[in-house]
């Protein structure tokens, strides 16, 4: 196995559509237009991992232009978990908000009960702040 990180095109828009809904990540309301507008408004924030050509993980990140990056939508195939394909996509993601953007603060969220997840984030130096509370209104 020798994984490999790229951008993602839109060409992989069906396989990480298909990635994320089997992790229960996503619903339906991705279509591939909206996936077209998010790479180009988050543009070099979106990586995929392959091995030999396949798409086995992805991760999204965006940057609100000033000193904030938020990470999003890290999918892992099951068969390549624990395998440091997760680790290989935050690394990138992460090293380009900090070089290219000069991101100071990137946060994420992650459910509670996703213990592996928590592990990972905080094997990369991310805290958990158990002052703020994640505020958000749904309107779908």
């Amino acid at each position: 196995m020798v994984i490999k990180i790229r951008p993602t095109k839109l060409s992989d828009y069906e396989i990480i559509f298909n990635l994320l809904k089997k992790n229960k990540m996503i619903g339906n309301y991705l279509t591939k237009p909206l996936f077209k507008d998010l790479l180009a408004f988050n543009k070099n924030l979106y990586f995929v991992a392959e091995d030999n050509g396949k798409i086995v993980g992805s991760v999204f990140a965006s940057q609100n232009g000033g000193y904030h990056g938020y990470l999003y939508k890290l999918a892992v195939d099951s068969k390549y978990r624990r395998k440091g394909v997760a680790t290989k996509l935050l690394e990138v993601v992460i090293n380009k908000l900090r070089n290219k953007y000069k991101t100071d603060w990137i946060f994420t969220h992650i459910e509670k009960k996703n213990l592996p997840s928590l592990k990972l984030i905080k094997s990369l130096g991310f805290k958990i702040r158990r002052t703020h509370y994640l505020v958000d209104k749904v309107y779908k």
